[in-house]
């Protein structure tokens, strides 16, 4: 697991880095010899063939095993077999180097890790490193949905937080001025005022602002406040908005559109100026 780790922080710093010159020597031999195997065995790079494949065996194999594999496969690629073979001595040499890898155990551990999470590419520099990843319009898209949503969600929640925390803030001097006015014992309603504005708090606990202009209150409550949620960012709205735009509209819901439609023509009717009477123009005429 520690070896694991330790391979997976080494391939991130490679990766953002893209330091061919970073790896050590027994990863550019399993890095080269995997690359020799697949211009051998797969040239057309339809299939990748791992070092196991090639011998025939598990990748749980044990020593014995890949031992037993590995003999019954260099008899067949031995050169003295394959005199007229074209290349076959150096097929044979890689043969006894991807054989030298799989018994040994670190350095089995070491490619099973690049078999599991993908070999580096070789550079036009000779070196290896790993293929950047390239985002398409659509992962741009889908990422800048993201980050949208997750700042309108931000936007929201800072907002409603600061309206909650600054309601709290005046309830509390509001109970605090009513205390200090009237001492223990509260009258019914008691008119203080916080920050310039008059506010009415009741032996209730509840507290009114008062618009001085029209005599009218508006109860406050930071209980009545509500915290955003996910459905609340643009992750479920916009979506929602969306499908609302294309869905087919239901006959209730035309005919309450028709309905206000109507409403509306109606009031535009009323409120039109209505053309004044003619009248005569100059007097009686003289006979």
């Amino acid at each position: 697991m520690k070896f694991s780790i330790i391979f997976l922080v080494t391939l991130f710093a490679l990766v953002f880095a893209q330091g061919g010159n970073q790896w050590s020597k027994e990863d550019r031999e399993i890095f080269d010899l995997n690359l020799a195997v697949q211009k051998d065995l797969n040239p057309d790079n339809s299939k990748p063939v791992s070092f196991y494949q090639w011998l025939d065996t598990e990748r749980k194999a044990s020593v014995d095993e890949v031992t037993k594999s590995y003999r019954k496969l260099s008899r067949q690629l031995h050169p003295d077999k394959n005199r007229k073979v074209p290349g076959a001595t150096d097929r044979f040499t890689r043969l006894g180097l991807v054989y030298k890898i799989l018994i040994n155990k670190d350095l089995r551990k070491r490619y099973d890790f690049y078999l599991k999470n993908g070999f580096p590419r070789e550079g036009e520099n000779g070196e290896f490193v790993f293929k950047r990843f390239k985002p398409g319009v659509g992962f741009a898209l889908f990422v800048l949905y993201f980050l949208i949503g997750l700042g309108s969600y931000v936007v929201k929640y800072l907002n409603a937080k600061k309206i909650k925390s600054t309601i709290e803030r005046v309830e509390r001097e509001v109970r605090k001025e009513a205390s200090r006015k009237n001492g223990v014992r509260l009258p019914a309603t008691t008119d203080v005022i916080v920050d310039g504005r008059q506010y009415c708090y009741y032996n209730t606990g509840e507290i009114h602002l008062v618009d001085t202009d029209n005599n009218i209150e508006h109860p406050i409550s930071s209980q009545g406040v509500e915290m955003p949620g996910i459905k609340d960012s643009l992750w479920v709205t916009l979506p929602v908005a969306l499908f609302n735009l294309v869905k087919p509209k239901s006959a209730a819901e035309k005919a309450e559109e028709a309905k206000i439609q109507q409403e509306k023509e109606a009031k535009e009717e009323r409120e039109r100026p209505k053309p004044k009477a003619a009248t005569k123009v100059g007097g009686r005429r003289r006979k």
